[in-house]
């Protein structure tokens, strides 16, 4: 039955009301029922990815970027089979392969599945949505994740790393560093040789030796080398931190290609050997007496002589002579000068 014109208006006033009251959330939707509560009891299960995006280079081989997760609840067990689709999907796209294209589940369990991805130098560069579709029975879920398709590695790149970060030795030690340089293309992308030339530097450039640094590295059909070469200090190094900076550069390119590592070395004091006390410097005597030094060095002299000449009942009986006589003396100056303010003026 078709409504009447007149009455469109307000049904679809009525239709606007009820989606502005009545919560999305709350109207069924096709979900995986996981850690269900108590009412829910139907088997299912649930995809994942472990990231959301993977980065795949022109001319890689097969490599593992992406992987796939599945969980099942409490009642569902079986065989999930995935299917991958990629959008857009080009000529000379990335090849995608799943290693395990069949999820087998028991109740409550994760399984999982790696996705092998395979670019071409020809495969066009730009972001793809790779749709993951899994279905058991009569359950289906999707998960999706962005695949980026980026320009090739170049056949002559590399890396370089100094290991271990930080180190630490006492004056007069040594610690031994290890350089490492790798490539960074993929083996079939690897048509040349490689020489890189190597240099070090140290941040401040004295205080310590360098033995069995190399002055270049070369890379044949292996993926790398590594080498060690030895840090020395002497006792006389200034105890302070020290930057490695180890250089290598391939001449092989039209335009040279550089990269850097960077380590920090810290030499320190050795415990077991403190360094020499050195007691605090004090002011010398003048050579030049003044006056006052004169008289107290004569008085001191005199006191010393005094005291070691004449016994010692003899000071003590001058000293309270002394005594008494003074206290005499301010008695009689005392009844003196209160005699003279009782005399009468004259009139």
């Amino acid at each position: 039955m078709v409504p009447r014109p007149q009455l469109r208006p307000l049904l679809l006033a009525l239709g606007v009301l009820f989606l502005t009251l009545v919560p999305i959330s709350s109207l069924p939707v096709a979900r995986a029922c996981i850690n269900p509560p108590s009412t829910c009891t139907a088997p299912d299960f649930e995809l994942s990815m472990e990231s959301p995006d993977a980065t795949v280079n022109q001319g890689n081989p097969p490599l593992a970027l992406a992987n796939i997760y599945g969980f099942s609840n409490a009642y569902f067990s079986g065989n999930v089979n995935l299917n991958l689709t990629i959008a857009p999907n080009n000529l000379n796209g990335p090849v995608l392969t799943l290693e395990d294209p069949v999820l087998s589940f028991i109740p409550a369990v994760f399984r999982g599945s790696g996705v092998l991805i395979t670019a071409g130098l020809t495969t066009p560069l730009g972001n793809y949505t790779v749709t993951v579709r899994g279905t058991g029975g009569n359950i289906t879920h999707t998960t999706r994740f962005v695949l980026t398709v980026a320009p090739p590695i170049p056949p002559d790149d590399f890396t370089i790393a100094l290991y271990p970060i930080p180190t630490q030795f006492h004056l007069g030690g040594h610690s031994d560093v290890t350089l490492q340089v790798f490539r960074k293309g993929a083996p079939h992308m690897v048509p040349i040789d490689l020489i890189v030339k190597l240099n070090l530097t140290i941040i401040p450039s004295y205080g310590l030796v360098v033995t069995g640094f190399p002055s270049s590295v070369y890379i044949g059909t292996y993926d790398g080398i590594g080498t060690t070469f030895t840090i020395q200090s002497i006792l006389t190094t200034p105890p302070r931190e020290y930057i490695l900076e180890a250089t290598g550069t391939n001449y092989q390119r039209s335009q040279s290609l550089s990269h850097t590592a960077i380590v920090t070395l810290s030499v320190t004091n050795d415990p077991s050997q403190p360094p020499p006390y050195t007691p605090p410097s004090r002011p010398q005597p003048s050579s030049q007496p003044n006056s006052s030094s004169t008289v107290g060095s004569t008085l001191s002299g005199l006191f010393t002589i005094l005291t070691t000449s004449i016994p010692m009942y003899f000071l003590w009986s001058f000293a309270i002579s002394i005594v008494a006589a003074t206290t005499l003396s301010l008695t009689v100056l005392a009844i003196h000068i209160r005699g003279n303010q009782k005399k009468p003026k004259p009139s």
